[in-house]
């Protein structure tokens, strides 16, 4: 397999953040970890064929259904982790629902493997590890793997949140200044007093900072609210980290 041609990811480029510049190779022998997300072995299903109904009129896929239905193909996870052994890397976790395979290794390996130079960049919020050009795969790789995640550390998301300017502005008046807690918003729009949201799991993407167990216990002591319980998952290496800041992400 190392033999042969190598094809570009589709949606792979990748230039250098602006102002940034290499200042020297990653380091080889660094060891990261690396997602591979496969093509789903089914078209995945329009949105409009949920949204068409009311909420309570939809039928919702089980995990298993899910899994079976839009997940990858066991033969296409397969082909990612020969590919894998092929060039040193360990596969650390196949997720078949997700269409993923996490692989571990050293820059060097990964490098050959996915056809890239990695290197060490200088930008105004720091380093990264980045590359330029394409992330590439073997022949018999080509249209299975749709995208190949971690090699560039680079940060991309952000977190996107708004604040009132310290001066006021004109557009700020006492009126606009003023805040409502959830509880006060939901009898405002006479939501029924009698919900407890009991059964249900809702998930929230926090793109920067995090939250304390202390500060959660404080702020729902204060609506009144028996707190829910809280789980932080991690993804791709991601964590809840508080940073304290009051003008942050937390």
């Amino acid at each position: 397999m190392s033999n042969q041609k190598l094809i570009p990811v589709p949606g792979s480029l990748r230039a250098p953040l602006p102002g940034a510049r290499a200042i020297g190779p990653a380091d080889p022998q660094a060891r990261i970890e690396v997602t591979v997300l496969v093509r789903p072995s089914q078209a995945l299903a329009a949105p409009d064929a949920l949204s068409a109904s009311l909420p309570n009129q939809r039928r919702y896929m089980s995990r298993k259904e899910f899994e079976q239905t839009h997940g990858a193909a066991p033969e296409d996870l397969a082909k990612v982790e020969a590919f894998a052994h092929d060039h040193h890397l360990d596969v650390v976790e196949v997720n078949l629902a997700g269409r993923t395979i996490r692989l571990s290794g050293t820059i060097a390996d990964f490098s050959a493997a996915f056809g890239v130079e990695l290197q060490q960049y200088l930008y105004e919020g720091g380093t990264y590890r980045g590359r330029t050009g394409h992330v590439n795969v073997p022949a018999d790789l080509d249209g299975i793997v749709v995208g190949v995640f971690g090699l560039d550390d680079r940060p991309v998301a952000r977190p996107h949140f708004r604040r009132l300017p310290t001066d006021g502005g004109p557009i700020f008046t006492a009126n606009v200044t003023s805040s409502f807690k959830p509880t006060q918003i939901a009898r405002l729009y006479d939501f029924p007093s009698t919900a407890t949201g009991a059964g249900q799991c809702i998930a929230i993407i926090e793109l920067g900072g995090g939250y304390r167990a202390s500060d959660l216990r404080a702020y729902f002591a204060g609506l009144g609210i028996h707190k829910p319980r809280i789980t932080a998952v991690s993804v791709a290496g991601g964590h809840n980290r508080p940073t304290g800041d009051p003008n942050g992400a937390d």
